[in-house]
């Protein structure tokens, strides 16, 4: 079996061995500022899972996606799905290729986590208008903690400067998380929306695959927040600890969440300590801290720290922002070189849509020139028929506020979605074979790197994602 570097230079390869001429591929793709590192522990957990092989006698390839490393994610949802293309290609060329043991490719699947989510989504979209999966069969698309609908704005003060500066300091990829781009002059709406539309070549490509899976946090997530990771229109989880949700987790796969459940009465408001009381010190050492990790110290080793933090937030934003510029410079820069070197799929994909439009106002002009009436059933265009299995697949994780949500919820808890967020969540729930699985991870400033045990080797709490990992690879399905 050829090593790593003989199979790719530019992709780090997880192989699960077994001597075969089938080959499974899945394809691993990272997050904003990510690197390969970032999903290493699930490639290490799919390995020890199907450390004797697949049940119909395949190799299982496991591909991480390394082209968009760190800054290179600045540089949009689209380039960098270009790129993650590229070295998916690469690798089947290398295996199917290889004069020592030809192999074929004939499953594929594929994560993405965070960003790498919607640039995976973008990625099938091509590989499905290169008629890819009509000789490889589609299985597993996951996403874990994804901002399917872009990142959105609370009606906050810090949600409006974060929906302001976003598209300006991080990008291409800024503008796509925000929706302030416009994809094409033929398809002038924003480029997750135009992901979402049914008729379009994304949508259908999502489709394609037998099993989709999302994962999302459900509490403290400050990089994803529950609403867009699970492409849901409320947030019921916001106040759990007052508003009286009954989460149960599962022992198996802790900390994922196994139901969830409001009881038939409002709990009692929670009552607020008497100021300098002992409770009202505790709940105090109790809220979040927002400083680095390497920074949270215990008392007293925190009190210098937090002394500090006035002198040395300006010098540290002063960074941050000639950081942030510097790389958006080089991300412009990259773009500009991009879109001159013709490597682009975007003009097939605008030019699929223009058909499928075309096809639309056709239907629509007959319809409307038929001499029935328009409720004549022959008029209705058919609806796919889902097969006794499939209508059993098709089950959504319900989310819904209690009845008595405004005794606890304030305004600026729930997130203010757009009409095309709520067109985005109508259609992607409406995908085939979706299944949503919540994450509960308590007692972290952010989940949303411990979801994936993105750090484990410099954090030891990262580790307690751990279930989540072994409930994928328990599921994957081959």
């Amino acid at each position: 079996m050829p090593s790593t570097s003989e199979l790719s230079s530019s992709s780090t390869e997880t192989i699960v061995p077994i001597q075969s001429n089938e080959i499974h591929l899945l394809t691993l793709v990272h997050g904003m500022w990510g690197t390969p590192s970032h999903v290493g522990r699930l490639s290490e957990v799919i390995a020890e899972t199907y450390s004797k092989g697949l049940e119909y006698g395949a190799e299982l390839n496991v591909l991480i996606a390394e082209a968009n490393k760190d800054n290179h994610t600045y540089d949009g949802v689209d380039w960098c799905a270009e790129r993650v293309v590229e070295e998916i290609q690469e690798r089947i060329r290398l295996l199917e290729f290889d004069p020592s043991s030809p192999r074929k490719v004939t499953r594929f699947s594929i994560m993405g986590y965070s960003l790498g989510g919607l640039v995976s989504r973008y990625a099938i979209g091509i590989l499905h208008s290169q008629k890819f999966f009509e000789r490889v069969t589609p299985v597993n698309f996951t996403t874990i903690a994804t901002p399917h609908i872009g990142l959105v704005r609370y009606p906050t003060w810090i949600g409006s400067i974060k929906t302001m500066l976003g598209p300006i300091f991080l990008s291409r990829t800024g503008q796509h998380f925000f929706a302030t781009d416009k994809w094409s002059d033929e398809q002038p709406k924003p480029l997750l929306e135009v992901m979402s539309e049914k008729d379009g070549i994304f949508y259908q490509g999502l489709c394609e695959f037998r099993n989709v899976t999302l994962y999302a946090n459900i509490i403290n997530d400050l990089t994803v927040p529950f609403v867009t990771s699970a492409i849901e229109t409320c947030d019921p989880f916001i106040n759990y600890h007052v508003n009286g949700i009954e989460i149960e987790l599962d022992e198996a796969y802790f900390p994922l969440v196994k139901s969830h459940s409001f009881p038939f009465a409002p709990p009692p408001p929670p009552q607020k300590p008497q100021l300098f009381s002992k409770e009202w010190f505790e709940k105090a050492a109790e809220a979040p801290v927002f400083v680095p990790p390497l920074l949270v110290m215990k008392f007293p080793l925190n009190i210098p720290i937090y002394l500090s933090i006035p002198f040395l937030l300006p010098p540290v934003l002063t960074a941050l922002v000639a950081a942030f510029t510097i790389h958006v410079l080089c991300s412009r820069r990259r773009i500009k070189l991009l879109e001159s070197s013709g490597r682009s799929s975007r003009n097939t994909l605008v030019e699929l849509f223009r058909t499928v439009e075309k096809g639309v106002e056709d239907v629509v002009v007959d319809i409307m020139d038929a001499e029935g009436p328009i409720d004549d059933p022959s008029c209705a265009p058919l609806k796919p028929q889902l097969k006794g299995k499939e209508k059993q697949e098709k089950k959504l994780y319900p989310v819904s506020f209690p009845p008595w949500s405004d005794q606890f919820d304030k305004p600026e808890d729930q997130p203010v979605l757009t009409e095309a967020q709520h067109r985005m969540i109508a259609n992607l729930n409406s995908v085939p074979h979706l299944k949503k699985h919540f994450v509960f991870l308590d007692n972290v400033r952010n989940s949303h790197g411990v979801i994936i045990c993105r750090e484990v080797n410099d954090y030891a709490f990262h580790g307690r994602g751990e279930g989540v990992l072994r409930h994928y690879a328990d599921n994957f399905q081959l």
